[in-house]
């Protein structure tokens, strides 16, 4: 998958829509393994151009992991990497791309949610969402195709973000 294009277009309703029919599928289909399940990424977000892609956080207890994975994996979820503390599917990319609607679920521990906090600053920051927005068209221009090399050049700013916003939010989550 690190070889799919890079895409921008502008923050739209149609993502909240999205993630809103997702969720509902995801909470049908794992019910009671889901503790909580929220919208995160830069479609969550007003005002800023995104990669066309919904990320979902989905927090469980870890035990629940195995069951989560085994059900996702019978419903065409694509495994991308996981471990004992999160997994990460992808649901949408065929061999000639993106499809219509297209996902990133996150699963990770209850609790572990850094994620929440980083949407929610730049949420209330819209100097920092130009900032982040500024930085992922460099890494465009230096990494494209490359998804993975350019994930990684977005970590150092994320990190930086999330230690601010859990000073700032303290125990929002």
């Amino acid at each position: 998958m690190d070889t799919i294009s890079i895409t921008f277009v502008n923050s739209n309703e149609e993502f909240k829509n999205q993630f809103l029919i997702e969720k509902e599928y995801l909470k049908s289909l794992l019910g009671d393994y889901i503790i909580r399940i929220s919208h995160i990424g830069s479609t969550a977000i007003k005002n800023i151009r995104t990669k066309p892609i919904v990320d979902i956080l989905i927090e469980s207890n870890q035990k629940d992991f195995q069951f989560i994975k085994v059900i996702l994996l019978k419903d065409n979820y694509i495994l991308m990497s996981g471990n004992v503390n999160k997994m990460s599917f992808n649901k949408g990319y065929t061999i000639n791309g993106y499809d219509k609607n297209v996902f990133h679920i996150h699963v990770k521990k209850y609790g572990d949610c850094d994620e929440l906090y980083f949407r929610d600053y730049l949420i209330d920051n819209p100097d920092v969402v130009k900032q982040y927005e500024n930085l992922k068209y460099e890494l465009y221009n230096k990494y494209n195709p490359n998804r993975d090399l350019y994930t990684e050049g977005k970590s150092k700013f994320i990190k930086e973000i999330v230690k601010l916003s859990k000073k700032e939010y303290k125990d929002r989550y």
